[in-house]
């Protein structure tokens, strides 16, 4: 058993306050809450206070640690029926005119936990390209409403196209996007899509670059992203908070009522590195 391993023994993830610290979410085994070696080296040596991590599966012990052993976080689809909690009667609101939902998903958003201004953003994971489904990992600015806060869909997925977008308030009072799409079958269609991937997002005072697997999706100059509106506010100069999220339908996700379901979007990790201040 090596330090790290002794370490992870020793840590009490009952004592972190995720409000202050971080927000770690994973698998309990044995009674315990095991953290992996990974996640440790990034609490000692990073400055990053949010980590979202995948936890020991059952099956192996603290000493044979291997990534290919752990189990990803996942959000699942499912297609059931349950009573609307926000269903009003007289309402011509969507999300509240209807007394049941048909689907059920889940989203992870680290609004209010931790922010984060520049660095590299990293996420290995998988997505289910069926009909219907809108897998996206992005971020959206603390001040202003949006996008005058400012949107950087890191991954997106739907209709068969893959997205790496970034938008701030335009002349107009709506968004302005900058916006690169690729068809998924270009790049291996379900074969490439039955795989993990790592996206990533390079972000500092000059640009902001998008990539996955290395490769390079989309680049902005920062100078071009201040809110077009006069009141020389930068959307992509301020903190920013982390959405991951398994969305259904709507306008751009398309028809779901072929699919077969559960669904998942699967995230074997999530990092941030900055710099030391």
């Amino acid at each position: 058993m090596d330090k790290f391993d002794e370490e992870i023994k020793k840590f009490n993830v009952e004592d972190i306050d995720a409000k202050k610290n971080i927000l770690i979410i994973g698998k309990r085994s044995s009674g315990k809450t095991y953290l992996c070696r990974d996640l440790l080296m990034k609490l000692k040596n990073i400055k990053c206070k949010l980590i979202i991590s995948s936890f020991i599966n059952d099956n192996y012990g603290i000493e044979s640690y291997n990534r290919e052993k752990l189990k990803e976080i996942m959000e699942e689809q499912r297609k059931e029926t349950k009573e609307n909690p926000g269903y009003t009667a007289s309402s011509n609101d969507w999300r509240k005119k209807r007394p049941t939902i048909e689907y059920t998903s889940a989203c992870i958003i680290t609004k209010q936990l931790q922010n984060w201004q520049y660095g590299r953003f990293e996420m290995r994971g998988r997505i289910n390209t069926s009909n219907g489904l809108w897998p996206a990992w992005w971020t959206l600015g603390n001040e202003k409403r949006w996008p005058g806060n400012g949107e950087i869909d890191i991954m997106e997925f739907y209709r068969g196209k893959l997205l790496a977008n970034i938008a701030c308030l335009g002349s107009d009072r709506k968004a302005e996007w900058f916006s690169n799409r690729f068809s998924t079958d270009s790049m291996g269609g379900k074969k490439w899509a039955d795989q993990f991937h790592v996206w990533r997002m390079d972000w500092d005072e000059n640009e902001i670059a998008l990539f996955v697997d290395n490769q390079l999706l989309n680049k902005v100059p920062m100078d071009k992203l201040e809110n077009k509106d006069g009141s020389g506010f930068h959307p992509f100069k301020q903190p920013h908070y982390m959405l991951l999220n398994l969305a259904i339908g709507g306008d751009n996700g398309g028809d779901p009522s072929n699919t077969v379901f559960p669904n998942r979007f699967e995230v074997d990790y999530v990092r941030v590195y900055q710099k030391k201040s």
